[in-house]
């Protein structure tokens, strides 16, 4: 009964935080509802579309496309744009950046990319393309693009 209650009062996200406010509670009880998770989770959503129809791409004609534009009218009538800048996302050759994983609430531990590999990235909540380069000393929620390696098949990566 009380869990009845407790969700019948809330029944709407708003409500829940009016309630809650931005609290550790809230994060973990509801972290979908903040637009900065809805933001990430849509970039990740795009991304993997993006990746799995470069794949795509790589098996019909045996290698990955020099710009995603080649992804147009055979896979794509529109490109996926970027959550945050409402632009094409971003897709360069690694110089061996570092890349964060990101978390629902914050990034872990920077792993290196390989030279050579394409990846793909977003914008990040500051909008500005920084041609897929991270800078280290960014606050890393409201800075720096979003960097997501493409998998090179051949050597056997995921």
């Amino acid at each position: 009964p009380q869990v009845n209650f407790f969700l019948t009062d809330f029944d709407d996200a708003e409500n829940l935080a009016h309630w809650l406010g931005d609290t550790p509670l809230f994060i973990a009880f509801a972290p979908w509802h903040q637009p900065e998770v809805q933001n990430r989770i849509e970039v990740r959503r795009r991304v993997t579309l993006l990746i799995l129809t470069l794949r795509a791409h790589q098996l019909e004609h045996g290698t990955y496309p020099t710009t995603l534009t080649e992804l147009q009218g055979r896979y794509f009538d529109e490109l996926p744009t970027d959550p945050y800048s409402g632009k094409t996302f971003g897709y360069v050759r690694s110089t061996g950046q570092q890349i964060l994983n990101y978390t629902m609430t914050m990034p872990q531990q920077p792993n290196p990319t390989l030279a050579g590999h394409w990846i793909v990235y977003s914008f990040g909540p500051d909008k500005i393309d920084q041609d897929g380069s991270v800078d280290w000393g960014f606050d890393w929620n409201k800075a720096a693009d979003w960097l997501f390696p493409v998998p090179d098949v051949e050597r056997g990566e995921r």
